[in-house]
């Protein structure tokens, strides 16, 4: 379904219409004052008869078990006992980055842990195991006991010589040495195939702290603890160099957030910050707009283009329209999955999408006519609704300087010196020019381009 916020003139009402819309890949456009539910921070407890492996609650949907973090019995990550799946009130330690994969050799590879409690934290005991999914068993543990203790907010890296080499004293390390591929690549790119894991164990308690199974499922066969699942809830898209390239890294978003559930949790980041907050850093502008169709607006669209060298998944990122009453419609961009290093995305009714080849990305909002307002201010904000960073914004028509942004807060959507370029209607369209060009001044980049150009470099004036 879409929906929108539709105004009268005259009439100081606001009414809420609802038709429904052709989508590709279940794509979710949401009134604009919904938080999209990939980032929303809510648990499902579960339904309390899930099987080992799954973690299951005690049937009263919260997920508390018998008043444990494990649920009870056989409700533990791989099906051990249930102590072995609770971690400690006091115990905040995250496993936060993994780079697993570096093109050609593999030799500057690290796996970061992040305290993100408020209290120090004895390593005694502990081991950072690596799970082999296709055999099931570990092929190294790493003992953290000989590091002594973590510190609040204190990051512990174990990586190769050349990582590990390079921080500072503040950070705790484990050299790995020049050792390469010491971090297994998993052997499927299949979500349900075999893939490899990395998990944080408490071994003198026998308890299962942290883990990440990356590109597949990962069962690994833990001393005491019996064969353990290493997927948290929901397995990961996010995978090593898939989406940014050769200096991708599997990360933890927000920076030491833990929802127990993999999905909502870990993500592509631009690069490896091993001892330091993760980053990801999306090359990704609003490129193109075409809001204005005279009588006939039915080819309205918004086109994206990814300016970075490596191929750009847009999970997490979401486009929010603006007018001057405030959000009117929000676009998850996420079905649209890759856009191509150089590539464009375009966002648009089915009839404009439907003949653009698989280089482009694509979101399909149907047959609706009218969805990109055209009268008074208005704007259109891209946002990575993971890291609650405003990346991109165009105001036209006038100028919106306090539109209320979720995951943002109030925000201007005038970069620099404000656009005069107005739509006037058939035939010509809002477009960067050059294109793809951005120098956070609208009325530099911005300007009325000849004729539309879906998916192709703009055309310009």
């Amino acid at each position: 379904m879409l929906s929108a916020r539709i105004r009268f003139s005259g009439l100081n009402i606001s009414l809420w219409l609802l038709w429904s819309v052709a989508v590709v890949s279940c794509t979710d456009i949401q009134p604009a004052n919904e938080r999209l539910p990939a980032w929303d921070g809510s648990i499902d407890g579960g339904d309390g008869d899930a099987d080992a492996g799954d973690g299951g609650g005690d049937g009263d949907g919260d997920g508390d078990g018998d008043g444990d973090a494990g649920g009870d019995g056989d409700g533990g990550p791989g099906g051990g006992d249930a102590d072995a799946a609770i971690e400690s009130a006091d115990v905040k330690l995250v496993i936060s980055e993994v780079d697993y994969d570096q093109p050609g050799t593999d030799a500057a590879e690290l796996i970061e842990i992040f305290n993100a409690g408020l209290s120090a934290t004895s390593l005694d005991g502990y081991e950072l195991v690596l799970g082999d999914g296709e055999s099931g068993e570990p092929y190294r543990v790493i003992d953290l006991g000989v590091l002594g203790t973590i510190e609040p907010r204190q990051y512990l890296v174990v990586g190769s010589s050349s990582v590990v080499s390079e921080l500072g004293s503040g950070v705790l390390t484990i050299d790995l040495g020049s050792e390469t591929d010491a971090i297994e690549n998993a052997r499927s790119v299949l979500m349900n195939g075999p893939g490899d894991a990395v998990l944080l164990v408490d071994g003198a308690r026998e308890i299962v702290l942290d883990s990440i199974a990356y590109e597949g499922t990962a069962t690994i066969e833990l001393l005491g603890l019996g064969p353990v699942s290493a997927i948290e809830g929901e397995a990961t898209a996010g995978v090593d160099d898939d989406a940014y390239g050769s200096a991708g890294t599997l990360c933890r978003l927000p920076q030491g957030a833990d929802t127990d559930d993999a999905k909502a949790d870990w993500y592509t980041c631009t690069r490896p910050t091993p001892g330091a907050a993760n980053v990801r850093e999306p090359s990704v502008i609003i490129n193109e707009v075409d809001a204005s169709q005279g009588t006939n607006q039915t080819t309205e669209f918004i086109e994206l283009a990814n300016t970075g060298s490596s191929g750009l998944h847009l999970r997490g990122l979401y486009l929010m329209l603006v007018d001057q009453a405030g959000p009117y419609l929000t676009v998850d961009l996420e079905p649209a999955g890759t856009i191509p290093a150089g590539g464009y995305a375009v966002v648009g009714p089915e009839r404009l999408v439907e003949d653009l080849d698989v280089s482009h990305a694509v979101i399909d909002v149907g047959a609706v006519i009218d969805w990109i307002l055209d009268e008074e201010p208005a704007g259109v904000a891209l946002v990575d609704g993971i890291t609650g960073t405003l990346l991109d914004a165009i105001s036209y028509d006038g100028s919106v300087t306090a539109a209320m942004i979720p995951d943002v807060g109030v925000v201007s959507l005038v970069e620099g010196t404000a656009l005069t370029a107005v739509d006037t209607g058939p035939g010509v369209t809002l477009c960067r020019a050059p294109d793809a060009t951005d120098t956070n001044d609208a009325a530099s980049d911005w300007a009325v381009c000849a004729a539309p150009s879906v998916g192709f470099a703009n055309m310009t004036p």
